[in-house]
C-alpha cells in the first residue's frame, strides 16, 4: 500500500492492497539477572559409619555449585521465548562444567570408605548431586599390666590384652577377675591408671597401656599372740 496509491477504474471489484506484518522481539543477554539459568550442586556428607559416634557428621559438608546462564529472544506479541543462546559459566561460553574430585577428611582412628570423591561433570540438565563418605571405627588394642611394686616387676603372664573400637568403652571384666584372684594372693592395689570410664584411643600405630600398681599386703602377729616369734 504505498504512499502515493490512487484508485484504479476498475468499479466491478475492490481495489486491494496488503501490509505484511511480522513479530517484534526483544533480547535478554545472559549478564541480565532475567536471563536463563540453572544452578547445579554436589554436596559431600561426612558421616560415622558405626562406632560410639555412628550417624553423626565427622566434618562440614563439601558443597560445590555452578551457575549456567544463557540470554534469549522474546517474541513481542505472545510473550514467549522464541530462541535461546547458548549456555555460558562466568561469562564464557560453555555447556558443561567439571567439579574437581575432593579429597575426604582424615580422621584418626577412621578408615573412609572413599579417600577420595572423584571427579563429576555437569550440565544445565543435570541434577544435583549428593554423595556421603561413610568413616567406619578402627580396630584398637589395649593393654592391661599388673606391676608389683613391692618386687618392682610386671607380674608374669598376666598382662591382658583387649580389642574394641575407637571411642569404644574398654572392658574391665578381665581385668577385675584378675585382680581378685591375685587379691586372694595377698596382693593389693596401690594406683591404678586403668579408669572406670576409660575408652579405646585413636593410635592403630601402638598398644594403648594401663597399667594397676599392686604391692603385697601384710599381716601383723602380736607378741602376745601363740604364734608370735619365740
Amino acid at each position: 500500500f504505498p504512499a502515493d496509491a490512487v484508485y484504479d477504474n476498475n468499479d466491478q471489484t475492490p481495489q486491494e492492497f496488503t501490509i505484511y506484518l511480522k513479530h517484534g522481539t526483544t533480547h535478554t543477554d545472559a549478564t541480565s539477572s532475567k536471563a536463563d539459568q540453572k544452578t547445579v550442586s554436589e554436596t559431600i556428607h561426612y558421616v560415622y559409619k558405626d562406632g560410639v559416634n555412628a550417624n553423626k557428621p565427622v566434618a562440614d559438608d563439601a558443597n560445590t555449585t555452578v551457575t549456567f546462564k544463557r540470554g534469549y529472544t522474546t517474541d513481542k506479541v505472545t510473550g514467549k521465548i522464541v530462541s535461546y543462546d547458548p549456555w555460558t559459566v562466568d561469562g564464557k561460553q560453555a555447556d558443561s562444567k567439571t567439579f574437581d574430585a575432593v579429597k575426604s577428611p582424615v580422621i584418626a582412628g577412621y578408615t573412609a570408605d572413599q579417600a577420595e570423591v572423584a571427579a563429576q561433570t555437569v550440565t544445565p540438565d543435570s541434577q544435583n548431586i549428593n554423595k556421603t563418605v561413610y568413616y567406619t571405627a578402627d580396630t584398637q588394642e589395649a593393654a592391661i599390666n599388673f606391676y608389683d611394686e613391692t618386687d618392682h616387676k610386671l607380674l608374669d603372664n598376666q598382662t591382658i590384652h583387649l580389642t574394641g573400637k575407637t571411642g569404644e568403652k574398654i572392658s574391665h571384666t578381665e581385668a577385675n577377675q584378675t585382680l581378685a584372684k591375685l587379691g586372694k594372693q595377698g596382693y593389693v592395689v596401690d594406683q591404678n591408671t586403668f579408669a572406670d570410664d576409660a575408652t579405646y584411643d585413636n593410635d592403630t600405630q601402638a598398644p594403648q597401656e594401663f597399667t594397676i600398681y599392686l604391692k603385697h599386703d601384710t599381716t601383723h602377729t602380736d607378741a602376745t599372740s601363740s604364734k608370735a616369734d619365740q
